[in-house]
């Protein structure tokens, strides 16, 4: 039989061990990284080295980047506040060679860093402050296939009443829970609030975060998927349209949607005139020389001015659109148009002529050439 003095004091203790806080699981990481040794502040390429070579894995790599960040670059409080001032440039390159940036340098700056130690990370814009929606930017980043969000920003220390900035780490926005999350930050895109059932502005602005709806819920794992899978300029026309229609009403999300739009419009023009021009020189070569430049290329050739009908079809469409719900059309816009609409008229009238073309028996194609010998330069 046990004895009972020994009883009570193996319960003591069982009870004292359960009453001590829970290690700090990032204490060795973040050791590391506010030690990084100084030979590893040369450049991007060597501190990235140095953090990849100390994380055992994902969460432990991202977690380094993200201690590094907020314990070595401090906030621009002065770039932040001087709105009349061109703001210093915020890509990771300079804001790692400065130590100072805002949130978009720090959310950059992690970006940069998190894919050079071997994780997908994105730069998330939108308001930090549900009473004066402000514009904020952070990150998201993937850690064993799930996507977490985190804060570098916030993380770092804040700005007292003078406007100075104050380091004070705080790592409750490292891999926030993003219900928690959302308390503070609302992204334009609403696929970034990686909620099943999205906060809309109202709740946000009401401090409000709903409960899971009943029904089918929002599968964010998959539109992120869908989205990352497209090219840059397809993502930005595809989130932008998102946040339009998420926040209708805020200058800069139209701002943006706007401008995505005339650029992926300007992008296709591009596309579109490229592939005229190759066209263009097959037939010179077909009138220099012999029909047969056609006559080999036929799917090639039908492909050409297909893609080129369709592309500037689209332009016109876009500005059209623009006009209609943007902000009005610009002169740059009106010559677009224009523009668009002449090389238009010369696809379809190249698209007839192929059309007859390769119809025609090869040995009478040469005279249905001479027939519609034009050609326009781009």
């Amino acid at each position: 039989m046990k004895s009972p003095v020994l009883f009570l004091l193996l319960l003591a203790f069982a009870l004292g061990a359960a009453a001590q806080p829970p290690a700090n699981r990032w204490a060795d990481a973040d050791r590391m990284a506010i030690r990084t040794p100084a030979a590893c502040h040369a450049n991007l390429d060597s501190l990235a080295v140095y953090l990849k070579g100390a994380g055992r894995d994902e969460a432990t790599r991202a977690r380094l980047a993200f201690t590094w960040i907020a314990h070595h670059v401090d906030y621009d409080v002065h770039s932040s506040y001087a709105y009349t001032v061109v703001r210093p440039d915020q890509q990771a390159a300079s804001v790692f060679r400065n130590r100072k940036g805002v949130c978009a340098g720090y959310a950059d700056l992690f970006r940069e860093l998190a894919q050079r130690v071997g994780l997908e990370a994105v730069v998330v814009s939108g308001f930090s402050d549900a009473r004066r929606m402000a514009p904020h930017a952070w990150n998201v980043v993937k850690i064993a296939n799930q996507w977490h969000l985190l804060d570098v920003t916030f993380a770092a220390g804040g700005v007292t009443p003078d406007r100075k900035f104050v380091r004070q780490f705080d790592d409750a926005y490292f891999l926030t829970e993003p219900r928690h999350f959302a308390a503070d930050h609302l992204p334009f895109d609403p696929m970034w609030q990686l909620l099943h059932q999205p906060l809309t502005v109202a709740d946000f602005k009401a401090g409000r975060v709903p409960a899971i709806a009943a029904g089918a819920p929002f599968s964010y794992p998959d539109t992120i998927a869908r989205h990352l899978s497209l090219k840059p300029f397809a993502q930005e026309l595809e989130s932008t349209e998102r946040a339009f229609r998420f926040h209708p009403d805020a200058p800069m999300v139209r701002h943006a949607w706007e401008n995505a739009r005339r650029t992926a419009a300007h992008q296709r023009f591009e596309a579109a005139t490229a592939a005229l021009a190759r066209y263009y020189a097959i037939k010179a070569e077909a009138l220099r020389k012999s029909p047969r430049h056609l006559n080999g290329q036929e799917a090639h050739v039908l492909e050409l001015l297909g893609g080129a009908q369709e592309d500037y079809q689209s332009v016109i469409r876009t500005y059209e659109y623009l006009a209609a719900h943007g902000t009005g059309q610009t002169d740059t816009a009106v010559h677009n148009v224009k523009a668009a609409n002449d090389n238009l008229a010369y696809v379809r009238a190249e698209r007839t002529f192929t059309g007859k073309y390769y119809k025609t028996p090869k040995l009478l194609r040469l005279f249905v050439l001479l027939s519609h010998p034009e050609l326009v330069r781009f």
